[in-house]
Parts: C-alpha cells; structure tokens; sequence
C-alpha cells in the first residue's frame, strides 16, 4: 500500500510539471532485504495548458482524482501504508487535501483533514503503544523521526487554521521527542 501511495503521489506531482512533455518511466525498486519487486509505471505525455499548472484542465482532473483516491483509502483517520509508514502517508495525504483548498473547517476534504488529525494525535502520543518495521524490515517501538517529522509538519499546519491547547500539547511532545 505504501508503494502504491507513493506512486499516486509521484505520478501527480509528474502530471503537474509543465516539462513533462513525452512519457516518462519511473521504476521503484525495494530497498536491500525488503520484501517486493520491482514496479514500473509509465506516465504518459499529456497536452498542458499554456498556464499549467493554473487553470490547466488535465492537471486539474489528475490532482482530483489523486485527492479522491486518498480519501476512498482513508479509514479510521489513516490510510494504512504498512511497514510502519501509516502515520506519514496519512500526513501526506492530509497536507494534499490542505494545499489544495480544504482546511479543517472547510472544502471538500475537510473532513478528511480533521479524521487525519484526529488519527495522528492517538497515534504520536505519550502512552501510544506503536510497534512497526522500518522498509529494511528493522523492528521499532514507539515512533520513528519520519513518524515525528511529518506530524509535527501537519499538526502545524492544521494549527494554523484550527488552534486548540490540546492541540498545541500534542506538538510540544513531538518537539520534546524529536529533541
């Protein structure tokens, strides 16, 4: 699932690159004693408009259906990436859903955003109980620095928009952790 999001995303960010002009194929391999093959994806050239990625049509209709793809995987606030990875894909996504207009009172994915918050504060928790494997397949308890990095990047953001002491608690832990 993880290899998935990761090439949903990357895919979207091709289709917004005005200089994507001809196809393009990418090939993501596992990394050294993880589990998987190779996967190649092939992105196809596209017209663009002359304003891409503003008022660009088919940049439009890609980002949305990246963004409702995203949404269908949501569940419980995540979106289950496995190998340890939940807590950074489900900020991923969040911050996708944000920097594309909704916020956490507002948009089409509004309630997609507040889910993901909801989610990442039981989860990078004190007390949160969080057993995972690094890609390499290395056991880790408690929360690795990606798993701090991406939620302290959007637990600010959404603080932003939506500040709550509560909130405000949870991101002084993760600088604490991080530190």
């Amino acid at each position: 699932m993880a290899r998935i999001a990761l090439v949903a995303g990357f895919v979207a960010v091709l289709c917004m690159a005005p200089a994507a002009t001809t196809p393009v194929r990418v090939v993501f391999e596992p990394l050294q004693g993880a589990e998987g093959g190779k996967l190649q994806v092939e992105v196809k050239k596209f017209d663009h408009s002359a304003t891409c990625p503003t008022k660009c049509k088919p940049c439009a209709e890609a980002m949305a259906k990246a963004l409702d793809w995203l949404a269908k995987k949501q569940q419980g606030g995540a979106i289950e990436a496995g190998n340890g990875g939940t807590v950074v894909i489900t900020c991923i996504a969040a911050l996708a859903w944000m920097a594309n207009g909704s916020s956490a009172t507002a948009g089409p994915y509004s309630k997609n955003v507040t889910q993901a918050m909801q989610y990442v504060c039981r989860t990078v928790a004190p007390g949160a109980k969080n057993k995972g494997k690094t890609a390499s397949g290395m056991e880790f308890e408690g929360f690795g620095n990606w798993d701090l990095g991406y939620a302290g990047i959007f637990l600010s953001e959404y603080y932003q928009q939506a500040p709550t002491p509560a909130l405000k608690e949870k991101m002084e832990f993760i600088v604490q952790k991080m530190c």
